[in-house]
C-alpha cells in the first residue's frame, strides 16, 4: 500500500468518526451563543440548548439563594415544556450537588439551596424536551 492510499484512508476513517458524535443522545448547550434577535424575557442568562428551536433562560437571585429557568421554544421564544423535570448539578463545598427543579404556576422551575447564595460553581443543567436530553453549562457572573 502506498502512502497516499494509507493518507486517504486514515482520512476517511477520521471524517467518519467525527460523524458518529452528531448524533449522540446528549446535547450541550452555549451561553455564549450569539442569540440574534433572541432576547431573554426575564432578563436572565439565555442558554442555547438547539440553535434556534429550544432555549433555557436562567435568572440568579442571590438574595432568595433561587435559581428560576424558563424553557422557549422557536424564534418566537414560546412557552415549552420539559419531558421531566429540569435538574441542576453544581459543586458546593467540594462535593457535586443535584438540585431538582419545582414547578411553578407560569412555566418557571425553581431551584432552591442555601449554595445558590452566591456564585454556583460547575453549575450544569439537565432537561429533556422531546426525547432529547440537554447538559447545558451554566457560567453565572455578576455584571
Amino acid at each position: 500500500m502506498t502512502s497516499r492510499m494509507a493518507t486517504l484512508i486514515l482520512m476517511l476513517s477520521l471524517a467518519a468518526c467525527g460523524d458518529e458524535h452528531a448524533s449522540d443522545d446528549v446535547r450541550g448547550g452555549n451561553a455564549d451563543d450569539d442569540h440574534g434577535a433572541h432576547a431573554a424575557k426575564h432578563g436572565g442568562d439565555l442558554l442555547t440548548l438547539a440553535e434556534h428551536e429550544l432555549f433555557l433562560e436562567v435568572v440568579h437571585d442571590d438574595d432568595a439563594a433561587a435559581v428560576h429557568v424558563w424553557l422557549y421554544r422557536g424564534e418566537e421564544m414560546a412557552a415549552a415544556a420539559p419531558d421531566a423535570p429540569p435538574v441542576l448539578n453544581l459543586v458546593a463545598g467540594g462535593a457535586t450537588k443535584q438540585l431538582d427543579g419545582v414547578e411553578g404556576d407560569d412555566g418557571r422551575w425553581t431551584f432552591s439551596d442555601a449554595a445558590l447564595a452566591g456564585e454556583p460553581e460547575g453549575a450544569r443543567f439537565t432537561i429533556s424536551v422531546d426525547g432529547q436530553r440537554y447538559v447545558p453549562a451554566w457560567e453565572h457572573g455578576h455584571e
